[in-house]
């Protein structure tokens, strides 16, 4: 006999593709945040504010932000060791950043061997916007994780190896469909989801799985 949970897994499964069906038939404009994220010709992605994960160096990384209109205060926590750099650089913007970007957030680079490993940015985009511009993610994590915020949350990480980019969002634990596609995500140029590799149906199974465990 099947689980009354699974049999619940099973009948939310169609409603939440048929969800994504509805979102692709919408007249659709994405020039804005396909124009924000399309890198200038001489930084191909993974790219934002011309720094380059795995090129770019801590100082070249540092020189950029000190100097660009929309950050504000820049602060390092570096360590050096064998004359090579460690550490993270954390920024806040200026209040004349662009407008996808969430104001008053902190956003990170990640520095190994005095070069930009990856670098997360907080914004105003919904994952639905990512999945139209990008769509299905090839690379996909989906798990539960304590929080501060909420008794728990559910991370969803999709990754798009092509351009070296992660979308990251954060749910409250259960999570409604709409909350799903509506949240903004955190962009994460050069990270990749690496522990699981999921069929673009099984980041969808994952999330109504999970939502069933939140409810215990």
């Amino acid at each position: 006999m099947i689980p009354l949970s699974l049999k619940t897994v099973a009948l939310l499964i169609p409603f939440f593709i048929a969800c994504i069906a509805i979102i692709h038939i919408q007249p659709y404009d994405n020039g804005e945040l396909r124009a924000f994220l399309t890198p200038p010709e001489d930084c191909p992605m993974p790219c934002f504010l011309g720094i380059r994960p795995g090129a770019t160096t801590y100082d070249e990384a540092l020189s950029i932000l000190e100097s660009h209109e929309w950050v504000g205060e820049v602060r390092a926590n570096v360590y050096h060791r064998g004359g090579a750099v460690g550490g993270f650089i954390f920024w806040r913007w200026s209040g004349r950043q662009h407008p996808l970007l969430l104001a008053n957030s902190q956003q990170t680079i990640n520095v190994q061997d005095s070069i930009v490993k990856d670098i997360s940015v907080y914004t105003t985009i919904s994952l639905a916007d990512t999945w139209m511009l990008y769509g299905f993610p090839s690379r996909a994590i989906v798990d539960i994780l304590p929080s501060s915020v909420y008794r728990a949350m559910i991370l969803n990480s999709n990754g798009y190896p092509e351009v070296g980019l992660a979308v990251v969002s954060f749910l409250p634990c259960p999570t409604s469909f709409e909350t799903f596609w509506e949240s903004p995500v955190m962009l994460s140029f050069g990270a990749l989801p690496d522990l699981s590799i999921m069929p673009a149906r099984g980041v969808l199974e994952s999330v109504v799985y999970w939502n069933q465990a939140c409810r215990g």
